[in-house]
């Protein structure tokens, strides 16, 4: 028996309504701005390819052979430049190195390997207290040496001590 009395039907609420056709007027409208801009980006895309083609005509055979040497120099002139700003000043690092000697110690040799960014650094000191106070001075120089490893120490008959330091340079010590 209860299917026979009808249930009257609900009844949608206003706003539902009002928000169904909002977002089927959005939906057009997204589709026709869709098809507009991809209708204009053709036609721009054309004019385009139009003005190019009309530009390629314009100019004389020798003004075209001069735009392409004009074109290799510029690369040249280019290139150059990264190689400048690339380039290593050894000099740089020399100065810099030769605030780095304590009072007492004399560098007697140095062998700088660019590449690999080491230096073998061989030298005389007056003494072991001399020797440590220049070994620390090189350590506290972490703006351009990386690590200083002492690989050789040995008295002579004056009673001077003769070192060898391997250093690791950072990049930043060839700068200008």
């Amino acid at each position: 028996m209860t299917g026979i009395i009808p249930k009257p039907k609900k009844e949608i609420p206003k706003y539902q309504d009002i928000l169904f056709y909002c977002s089927l007027f959005l939906l057009f409208a997204i589709l026709i701005c869709y098809f507009a801009f991809n209708h204009f980006e053709n036609k721009s895309f054309k004019e385009f390819q139009a003005k190019q083609s009309e530009l390629s005509e314009i100019g004389t055979p020798e003004q075209k052979q001069a735009e392409k040497r004009v074109l290799i120099y510029e690369s040249k002139i280019k290139d150059f430049g990264e190689l400048l700003d690339k380039h290593k000043y050894t000099s740089v690092f020399l100065e810099k190195m030769e605030k780095m000697a304590y009072n007492d110690t004399n560098f007697t040799n140095l062998s700088l390997n660019v590449l690999e960014q080491s230096v073998v650094l061989r030298g005389k000191a007056s003494s072991f207290k001399d020797l440590g106070e220049q070994l620390n001075l090189l350590k506290k120089q972490n703006n351009i040496i990386e690590s200083v490893e002492m690989t050789n120490m040995a008295m002579d008959k004056d009673g001077a001590v003769n070192f060898t330091f391997n250093l690791k340079i950072k990049p930043e010590a060839f700068i200008k």
